[in-house]
C-alpha cells in the first residue's frame, strides 16, 4: 500500500481497511443481510460522498499534496464511512430482518446510522 499511496477498503464478512501509513483496521460486525448484491455499492457511494466533503478546495489542496493535503481526514472520512454502513444495516436488519433487507435499506436507515454516530462522538 505504500508504493502506491492508496488506501484499501475490503468488504466481506469484516471490513479491512489498509492505509498507507501503516495502519489496518478490521470491522468485524457481522450482518448476514449486507451479504447480497448493491451493498458494497452503497459503501462506495457513502465513501464518496464523505471523501467529496472532506475535500476543501480542491485547487489550493491539489498543489500540496494531491487531493487531500490532510492525510488523516482521509483516513477519518474512510473510517467514519464504514462505521456508518455497518451501523446502517444493523438498524435495517433489526428492523426488517436479515431476509428482507436490501442495499436500499442501508440508504433508508443512513440518518438513523449518523445520529447515532454524532451522540456517540458527543458523549
Amino acid at each position: 500500500m505504500d508504493t502506491l499511496s492508496c488506501c484499501v477498503v475490503l468488504k466481506g464478512s469484516s471490513t479491512y481497511l489498509g492505509f498507507p501509513n501503516g495502519e489496518v483496521f478490521i470491522n468485524h460486525y457481522p450482518n448476514d443481510g449486507m451479504a447480497s448484491g448493491g451493498t458494497g455499492d452503497v459503501l462506495a457511494g457513502i465513501l464518496g460522498g464523505l471523501l467529496a466533503q472532506n475535500a476543501g478546495d480542491f485547487r489550493k489542496d491539489i498543489k500540496k499534496s494531491g487531493l487531500f493535503a490532510d492525510k488523516s481526514r482521509l483516513f477519518e472520512a474512510i473510517c467514519l464511512g464504514v462505521m456508518a454502513h455497518t451501523l446502517s444495516g444493523k438498524f435495517a436488519a433489526d428492523s426488517l430482518g436479515v431476509r428482507a433487507m436490501t442495499a436500499g435499506s442501508i440508504i433508508d436507515f443512513l440518518p438513523n446510522a449518523f445520529n447515532e454516530l454524532n451522540q456517540t462522538t458527543s458523549r
